[in-house]
């Protein structure tokens, strides 16, 4: 048997974009962006700042979290 190789793209999405820890598949279905990127995991947000999309890839039409509290 021998071992599959993944692209340095797919390393890259099972990644938090932010502090670098790893993040499940499903979490990244859940909290991320329509490529399935990932900006804020469990370990470098909070769940204010899970609710209010801040996992995903902020674009510039977004509220800020500030503008929310």
């Amino acid at each position: 048997m021998t071992p599959v190789e993944t692209s340095a793209v797919e390393t890259e999405k099972n990644r938090c974009q932010e502090c670098g820890a790893r993040v499940s598949p499903h979490w990244r279905r859940v909290f991320g962006n329509n490529e399935n990127e990932v900006y804020g995991c469990p370990q470098c947000t909070n769940s204010v700042e899970r609710r209010c999309g801040h996992t995903r890839a902020a674009k510039d039409s977004e509220t800020e979290l500030g503008a929310l509290i």
